[in-house]
């Protein structure tokens, strides 16, 4: 639970943060009863509309010309593979073939 309010924390100051560097939102101070302090947020919805619409733009641009070089590895590899020889299997020895119990060394007693 602390992990999520933690990355709840992060995504929200990131998403300040941005907003404010990119001028979504802006906030001043109005005079108020002495005393006293106001102030006044302004949200800028069109141009988060258009920034939100361009970063979604190059996204999806982006992840087309990844799939399109992931396609081009993958016939490549596809045109240079070559067919991995079969390994002939390997015979154990029954169990009938192995001794039950290793000789004990020359001269042990």
């Amino acid at each position: 639970m602390r992990n999520l309010l933690a990355l709840l924390s992060v995504v929200t100051l990131t998403l300040l943060g941005a907003g404010w560097y990119l001028d979504w939102y802006s906030v001043h101070s109005l005079p108020a009863l002495p005393g006293q302090r106001s102030l006044h947020v302004e949200v800028n919805t069109s141009k988060m509309g258009d920034d939100l619409r361009t970063g979604g733009t190059k996204v999806q641009e982006w992840t087309a010309e990844t799939v399109k070089r992931v396609q081009a590895r993958v016939q490549e590899a596809k045109k240079t593979e070559t067919p991995v020889p079969e390994k002939k299997a390997e015979t154990q020895p029954t169990p009938s073939a192995r001794p039950l119990v290793t000789p004990l060394p020359e001269g042990w007693r």
